[in-house]
């Protein structure tokens, strides 16, 4: 399946069919039947018809988490934003919108966003000259027209990595987006979000000097030399320019190593294969236990979230190049007009479902998060709402419940019980959060 979404030539038919197969193993119904009989009152796939169709009803949004407890990362590589009920794919009709989530016992409660502006947004365009060339013209022009209103008004500082390397991606993120380097009285703009433009891969990079060879996930051997890969681990590799303007693979610790001590909140990656998640068994070397990379470790998007990066956006499959320019205007013009992320997101994805090559699910968000905290957010807080409009008990923050809402609220909880038994797997024996492997928030 993920190879098959991987060469973007995947029909509509062929996308229902997985989204249908995702959405049965949620509400534990069975895909084979043509004409499944109508759900037992209480169940999982009843609530979930329930709220779909008072959602159409109210032509509102659902906004959906999945949070994978621990034990439960094998499900992570699976397409969710593909669900489809048998009428709809929920994510790309707004029926839903959705996050990802993974639980973590000792992460540490509490969100950084949305953030205060004004702020910095480095955008990244590597385009080696020994690969494939890249638009990232048009997609910076796309991303900085979205921002405009932002960028006009002196909320946001769109800046632009010059030579696009990772010396020079560390060198800027010491001098504007280092936590150990950034101080409140200083007045120098801290950078919140970082965009990268270019060429991604995951699997097992050859470790022969010069050979450079990226090579499948569960490779013995490279194939383009032969050396064995048998100690090699596979991870996800961003295209970084070298000093001459060729190709220079940064690997996914690296990489976290940089943004973990960053003020960075937001990262957005749209190069191929930068969410790609697989089983352990398929990713891992021989290397001694204590440097054994998981498959969540491993992959750069899932990483990043689990060293306590707010928010990644990034893609599991290979993205179609003439794609960003669209993807990117509307998830910043969005993101412009106070939207959520889950929503920005959502735009971006229905502005991407004319286009000739299915592509629109390919985005996907990641959020680290705190139980009972699973809700949207916004990135960034409306500069003319922090001081003159500000309530006096703001600080205090939103309810804990919601009111007057009891029915859909009622529902909610049916499902996040009735969730647990299909989604515990390992984790209950461990006894911790299981039955938060699916959550749906109102």
């Amino acid at each position: 399946m993920q190879k098959k979404l991987n060469t973007l030539e995947s029909s509509d038919t062929e996308l229902r069919g997985i989204g249908y197969r995702l959405f049965c193993a949620i509400s534990g119904t069975d895909p084979s039947q043509c004409q499944p009989s109508p759900p037992a009152e209480g169940s999982v796939a009843a609530v979930l018809r329930n709220v779909i169709q008072r959602t159409l009803k109210r032509r509102g949004t659902v906004a959906l988490t999945l949070i994978f407890a621990p034990g439960c990362e094998e499900f992570v590589r699976f397409p969710w934003e593909l669900l489809y009920n048998g009428n709809h794919f929920l994510i790309a009709s707004g029926i839903f919108t959705l996050s990802r989530a993974l639980l973590r016992p000792d992460a540490p409660v509490g969100s950084e966003l949305p953030v205060h502006p004004p702020f910095r947004i480095l955008y990244i365009s590597a385009s080696p000259s020994n690969f494939a060339p890249l638009e990232t013209e048009r997609s910076f022009e796309a991303m900085e027209e979205a921002l405009n209103p932002l960028i006009e008004t002196g909320q946001v500082f769109l800046d632009r990595l010059e030579p696009p390397t990772f010396s020079q991606f560390v060198r800027y993120l010491n001098s504007y987006g280092g936590a150990g380097t950034f101080d409140d009285s200083d007045t120098t703009l801290p950078c919140y979000v970082v965009h990268f433009d270019g060429h991604g891969a995951y699997g097992k990079l050859c470790p022969k000097d010069g050979c450079e060879t990226v090579n499948n996930p569960d490779a013995r051997k490279c194939s383009k030399c032969g050396t064995s890969l048998s100690r090699v681990q596979a991870q996800t590799y961003l295209c970084f320019c070298d000093d001459e303007g060729y190709n220079n693979f940064i690997d996914t610790q690296s990489l976290r190593g940089v943004l973990v001590s960053s003020d960075v909140h937001l990262a957005v990656f749209a190069a191929c294969e930068t969410a790609t998640v697989t089983n352990d068994k398929a990713a891992g070397g021989t290397a001694p236990s204590s440097q054994h990379l998981t498959a969540v470790d491993s992959t750069l998007a899932t990483s990043l979230v689990t060293a306590q990066v707010p928010a990644v956006v990034a893609m599991p499959f290979s993205l179609q190049d003439d794609l960003s320019p669209t993807f990117m205007y509307h998830f910043y013009e969005a993101l412009a007009d106070g939207r959520t992320l889950e929503e920005a997101l959502a735009r971006a994805r229905q502005a991407m479902l004319p286009m000739q090559q299915k592509s629109w699910f390919i985005p996907v968000l990641y959020r680290h998060v705190a139980e009972d905290d699973e809700g949207p957010v916004a990135l960034m807080i409306a500069s003319d709402a922090q001081d003159e409009h500000a309530h006096p008990l703001a600080h205090l923050g939103p309810p804990a419940s919601f009111v007057g809402r009891e029915r859909e609220l009622h529902d909610i909880e049916q499902l996040l019980t009735l969730a647990a038994t299909d989604w515990s797997g390992p984790t209950a024996r461990r006894g911790h959060a299981s039955n938060r492997g699916i959550i749906i928030l109102p």
